[in-house]
């Protein structure tokens, strides 16, 4: 599970009494990212309104920095926690639908135990969200962060690259000339 990004034993024993705030400072100082998420996770629980989530915003930035399961683990519970707050607000529907989403990413991931997170969701909720389309977005928010961002491409095509010596022949036009 450490693989995974997941904290480890030790690091939960820390966790257990202490804060969301006091989690981020300690997984700041431990250059821990399990901790940090942790930390970030509880503020998500201990907040409410436009605040949580904003907190589960945060989480979401650092679930997509560290690339492990637990940080999209760790997003989808919040994400289901903030819903079952706010059931009848406008946003709870779209909380399900991102936590399908990152269930499934973690699934892809190879953390098949995230896919248990699924039974969380409400039954009746569960029946409106379409899973071909959760894994659809999954496979392209993988495919979107493994891309070179554009602003590099951009750069990188601006300059030219002369071509290897071997593979340039007489009549090629004056700054590639043999």
């Amino acid at each position: 599970m450490a693989r995974m990004g997941y904290p480890t034993i030790e690091e939960l024993r820390l966790a257990e009494g202490l804060s969301g705030e006091a989690l981020l400072e300690l997984g700041r100082e431990r250059s821990s990212s399990a901790l940090m998420i942790l930390g970030l996770e509880k503020k998500v629980a201990e907040q409410s309104g436009m605040t949580a989530i904003l907190q589960a915003h945060e989480l979401s930035i650092m679930a997509s920095q560290t690339g492990s399961a637990y940080g999209l683990v760790a997003e989808a519970r919040a994400r289901i926690a903030l819903y079952r707050r706010e059931p009848e607000s406008a946003r709870a529907a779209n909380q399900l639908g991102q936590a399908a989403v990152l269930i499934r990413m973690a699934a892809m991931l190879g953390d098949h135990q995230a896919t248990l997170l699924g039974d969380d969701i409400p039954v009746h909720e569960r029946l409106g969200i379409s899973w071909s389309h959760a894994e659809r977005t999954a496979s392209l928010r993988f495919q979107r962060m493994e891309r070179v961002p554009t602003f590099q491409l951009r750069r990188s095509m601006a300059t030219p690259r002369p071509f290897p010596e071997a593979l340039i022949c007489e009549g090629v036009a004056p700054p590639f000339q043999c």
